[in-house]
């Protein structure tokens, strides 16, 4: 994900008030990071692969100092609780689809964003896959 682009996408040369991890890529990380404007936010959720990153910083350091970044992390629920919170949506007890605000096409992401500076609604956008059937 070249970073100019982005922020030529978005519409915002200066950078991106938020950036999310949910690959766990040190790569992803770190453009996420570099694509921020001063003072953005950072979000990396759940773990990076301890064999690949060993003790090494995922983002790049001196740009969360260099542009007084935040950086949060999200470890998540635990791995052994996802059967019994698959069951209660299997069952009906949850039902996360009612978070579910709008569904985009990935050609709609970067006016999508762009959008979100002027404030979001309510709810979470869901980007559909290229193949896959809208609900």
């Amino acid at each position: 994900m070249p970073v100019v682009r982005v922020r030529q996408r978005a519409g915002l040369p200066q950078g991106v008030d938020v950036a999310v991890d949910a690959l766990g890529s040190a790569g992803t990380a770190g453009s996420a990071t570099r694509s921020l404007r001063i003072h953005g936010r950072h979000l990396q959720i759940g773990l990076l692969p301890p064999a690949a990153i060993g003790d090494h910083a995922t983002v790049p350091m001196h740009t969360v100092i260099g542009r007084e970044l935040s950086v949060h992390g999200s470890h998540g629920m635990a791995a052994a609780d996802y059967p019994r919170l698959l069951a209660d949506i299997a069952a009906g007890l949850l039902d996360p689809a009612q978070f579910i605000a709008r569904t985009i096409t990935l050609g709609d992401a970067p006016s999508a964003l762009a959008e979100m500076s002027a404030g979001t609604e309510p709810g979470i956008t869901i980007i559909r896959p290229r193949h896959a059937p809208a609900h």
